[in-house]
């Protein structure tokens, strides 16, 4: 699927491939680079509040409002991300069902699950920045010590830190991307296809 990325700013078309071990040398041959992906977890202490609304994604409303977000809303990540892929997100939303909460103070959704003590951040769509911080209790019903993103969080929560995500199964190629910057990334999980 070709659809639009941001890389330090600048939209691009790029052909983006999540294959598997038996394509390592398969693609190069047509021009795809593989690519290293990062995992990014913090230390937080995260007591539950009350709890943000969540999408009903079997209502209609519920989706046209995520799909009008997805529409508008910035790449997760500024140096290197996808924007507007409301079908692939809502393609695994149904085959993997998470919580979406809507958090109308930040005109904004974000896809969160709590893995052990751990909160996930799977997606965050919203138009513009916002304080994270300020939202992540409203995200749990349960107190957390960690948290990891399944998106490039640098423009979210900068003090993340990277480590090497281990995903032999599923190697990331890309083709007609301008140079990457110089510095950890990772392509968002919910749109990855």
């Amino acid at each position: 699927h070709t659809r639009s990325f941001h890389v330090t700013g600048v939209q691009t078309c790029a052909l983006p491939i999540f294959g598997n071990v038996r394509v390592v040398d398969f693609y190069p041959r047509f021009g795809f680079r593989r690519i290293a992906q990062s995992r990014f977890t913090a230390p937080i202490t995260v007591e539950s509040a009350r709890a943000a609304p969540t999408l009903d994604l079997e209502k209609p409303g519920d989706r046209a409002w995520l799909a009008a977000l997805c529409a508008r809303a910035r790449a997760p990540d500024t140096a290197f991300s996808a924007r507007d892929y409301y079908p692939t997100l809502l393609w695994h939303l149904t085959y993997m069902p998470r919580p979406v909460f809507r958090l109308d103070e930040a005109n904004a959704a974000v896809v969160a699950s709590v893995e052990e003590e751990r909160l996930v951040l799977h997606d965050l769509i919203a138009p513009r920045p916002f304080d994270l911080s300020r939202v992540l209790p409203r995200l749990t019903s349960s107190r957390v010590s960690a948290l990891e993103f399944g998106f490039g969080p640098e423009d979210w929560w900068p003090s993340a830190a990277a480590s090497p995500a281990d995903e032999p199964d599923s190697p990331f190629f890309v083709r007609n991307l301008p140079p990457l910057p110089a510095r950890a990334f990772r392509f968002p999980d919910l749109a990855q296809t």
